[in-house]
């Protein structure tokens, strides 16, 4: 949940510098876990937890180092 909360509140401007990262794939999944409730899935929750998540990794550390390193 944290990761679509975060992609939620990234700026406009940062998410068009960065379309490799699925924004709004991450906000709208965020929005199905916090009040899907009784209708989840678990194999699809389990899914983007384990093999889909690990792959923003790269993309993130990119952002991270580019965007907020001090230079």
């Amino acid at each position: 949940m944290a990761l679509g909360e975060a992609a939620a509140r990234v700026s406009e401007a940062l998410k068009s510098r960065h379309p490799e990262v699925p924004w709004a794939e991450l906000t709208a999944f965020r929005n199905v876990l916090v009040h899907g409730y009784f209708s989840l899935r678990w194999e699809i929750v389990r899914e983007a937890a384990v093999n889909q998540a690990p792959g923003l990794e790269p993309h993130i550390e990119r952002i991270l180092k580019t965007e907020f390193s001090e230079q």
